[in-house]
């Protein structure tokens, strides 16, 4: 069995750190320990990122023989990736990080039983417990995310991404209006096409 906190072991920086072991004080005594702790600290999204390449590929390999679909499986693997990426600009990393983990392991479910489809499936159930109200902190002084855009110079704007149906988090994560570009209303403006 592959556990996301063994994705470590798929990044060439790292695996090798899991078969080190240390001398480490623990209280008032030396205790041999593997370095394995250190490796498996996911502390950005690249370190998920690179060793998860490398599962997708191997596993893409793996089944492509026997699975008639692999390209919507790829495509699957590719929009996964790009959650995660989205997620990481829009949430806290550790909740971004628990939001992978639990993910992980419900595919792991679902490729036991020969399903490879979901990947490319947002998972709401673990979105809205991971994810939800875990936005990162917006800066005042800080230039707005790409693809927002403000209305006036000093004034607080409208959400080019809400306009677009692409920002649904209410109130927005940027601190931007949710309101139509175009009359300045409660709605996206893609209601006036």
């Amino acid at each position: 069995e592959f556990w996301s906190l063994d994705l470590y072991k798929l990044d060439p920086q790292y695996r090798y750190k899991a078969d080190r072991c240390i001398l480490a004080l623990n209280g008032d005594t030396l205790e041999l320990q593997t370095g394995d702790s250190s490796a498996k600290e996911y502390r950005s999204l690249n370190l998920v990122i690179i060793p998860l390449s490398t599962y997708f590929s191997i596993l893409g390999s793996a089944i492509a023989p026997i699975t008639p679909s692999i390209g919507s499986v790829i495509s699957g693997f590719w929009a996964y990736t790009a959650s995660l990426m989205q997620f990481a600009l829009e949430y806290n990393w550790a909740a971004v990080h628990a939001y992978h983990a639990d993910f992980f392991i419900a595919q792991r479910r679902e490729m036991q039983t020969g399903n490879y489809s979901k990947w490319g499936c947002i998972d709401l159930d673990i979105q809205t417990c991971h994810l939800f109200s875990h936005n990162k902190a917006a800066c005042p002084n800080a230039p707005a995310p790409s693809g927002t855009k403000t209305r006036k110079a000093g004034g607080a704007g409208y959400c080019i991404k809400y306009n677009t149906r692409h920002c649904t988090t209410s109130p927005c994560p940027w601190g931007h209006l949710h309101t139509c570009s175009t009359c300045g209303q409660g709605h996206p403006v893609t209601k006036h096409k």
